[in-house]
């Protein structure tokens, strides 16, 4: 049909061409409805395959009645004068009418060429018209096939293949992708928060003493971090870093007790919390001994030290034996410490106990045999007074000597008259050449030196500058 249909309007289309060029008005004026007729006709939504056959079988004469292309387009004309003059009212044009139809007749070729019809809109019209057919003719298919499929399986039930293909390949699918979706999201999602967490444990420690800035921090990285719980994230991550890169000393536990006194959290939970962050810190044996003096001289409460018992047994595992006491006493060791660091911080014109004894767990009696101490020894580290004394004076050859110049090391004296002078030496017999730093050249000529090369002694070597 969709052949018969184009062939009709293409054959219109020639006719036409052939036919006079200056149709009356009335004449072209019907043509051109009955052609919007058929084409409205033909392509309506949802008019059946038969109704569109029928449509164009009574626009379209018979053939045999048709001789030549002015024929048909005659034909065409004639039957739509009928269908014009047989209307619902049935109502024939007056005489006034057919007079204003001949006077359009006699208009200017303009009004003709609004209605003119090419060749080639007739061959656009039918490719459509094919186009559109084909179209309905494979959407009936496909609903002939999905309704036999459907009964197919009401009756029979869905086969194996069937079921692979229509659900478990697309469950699979959609199961991978989403599962890619999903570890790719929460990795990029953990991994901003760890960020976030690692500048928030820095900045936190850069502001250490300063408690407002320490506080306005934390609020302005708990927005960071979004929704969700976060406090004990928070918290975990500062202790990390605080036990990695912080010393103990009365102004750390002061901080840390103000920390955690931001997160409002009970001792039970805050024990817990320094647990976790010693477990994170499973290399560094060091840093769970300070974050256990940390809890043991922040938490007051039974419930809070009797938490920390993981960390100890953490640090006991280490030693074979006695590892309990090892431990004790290495907590002990540790506040003594602190507290002297602090008496050497400040300074020789201090005149009375350094404070901060108490919050390193020290009794009285015990910071003032610290505090004699390091007054006894003016106030000074042990690096200070290991490399703090005079300054050592060494001579062009490198060798040690004394405030008078006199060499200080006797077998320096002895190397002093033997062996070649300058800086670079050449073996006589062979050529080989040493490059000594300058001022020890005399370590490369003991007693029983020979040349690496031809094994002359070494009174062989020349020395030059």
């Amino acid at each position: 049909m969709v052949k018969y249909s184009a062939a009709c309007l293409f054959l219109a289309a020639q006719a036409y061409a052939f036919a006079p060029t200056q149709l009356p008005s009335k004449r072209a004026f019907l043509l051109k409805s009955a052609e919007h007729d058929f084409y409205d006709q033909v392509t309506s939504e949802g008019a059946s395959m038969v109704g569109k056959r029928r449509a164009t079988t009574a626009i379209m004469p018979q053939s045999s009645e048709v001789t030549n292309g002015a024929q048909f387009v005659s034909a065409v004309m004639d039957e739509t004068e009928v269908e014009g003059a047989t209307a619902e009212d049935e109502t024939e044009v007056s005489e006034d009418d057919e007079e204003s139809m001949e006077e359009e007749s006699s208009a200017t070729t303009a009004s003709d060429k609004a209605f003119s019809y090419k060749p080639e809109d007739a061959e656009i019209a039918a490719r459509k018209l094919a186009k559109d057919m084909r179209k309905e003719e494979n959407k009936i298919a496909r609903q002939k096939v999905k309704a036999e499929k459907a009964a197919r399986r009401a009756e029979n039930g869905m086969t194996l293949p069937e079921f692979t293909a229509e659900i478990l390949v697309p469950a699979a699918v959609v199961g991978f992708l989403g599962n890619w979706v999903y570890k790719n999201s929460k990795f990029l999602y953990d991994k901003g928060q760890a960020d976030t967490l690692a500048s928030y444990a820095n900045e936190m420690i850069y502001h250490d003493g300063d408690f407002e800035e320490m506080k306005m921090c934390q609020n302005e990285y708990r927005r960071k971090l979004g929704i969700g719980p976060k406090r004990r994230k928070m918290l975990t991550s500062y202790l990390e870093q605080y036990a990695k890169k912080k010393v103990v000393s009365p102004q750390a536990i002061s901080s840390l007790s103000y920390v955690f006194s931001l997160y409002n959290l009970s001792e039970k939970d805050a024990a817990k919390v320094i647990v976790k962050a010693a477990e994170n810190l499973s290399t560094q044996p060091a840093s769970r001994s300070k974050l256990l003096f940390f809890g043991e001289h922040i938490l007051k409460s039974p419930e809070g030290l009797t938490e920390l018992q993981p960390i100890r047994d953490m640090l006991a595992s280490a030693y074979r034996s006695g590892g309990p006491a090892i431990v004790a006493n290495a907590q002990k060791t540790i506040g003594q410490a602190a507290y002297k660091n602090a008496v050497i911080a400040a300074g020789d014109e201090q005149t009375s106990l350094t404070v901060g004894w108490e919050l390193l767990g020290l009794t009285k009696d015990e910071a003032e045999t610290v505090y004699e101490a390091v007054k006894s020894d003016g106030f000074q580290s042990d690096a200070k007074k290991l490399y703090g004394g005079p300054k050592q004076e060494f001579d062009e050859k490198g060798r040690r000597i004394d405030p008078k110049g006199k060499l200080m090391d006797k077998e320096d004296e002895d190397s002093a008259s033997d062996g070649p002078k300058g800086s670079i030496f050449e073996c006589g017999n062979c050529g080989y050449t040493l490059f000594p730093a300058k001022g020890r050249e005399f370590k490369f000529f003991p007693d029983d030196f020979k040349c690496p090369e031809c094994g002359s002694p070494k009174d062989q070597f020349i020395g030059r500058d």
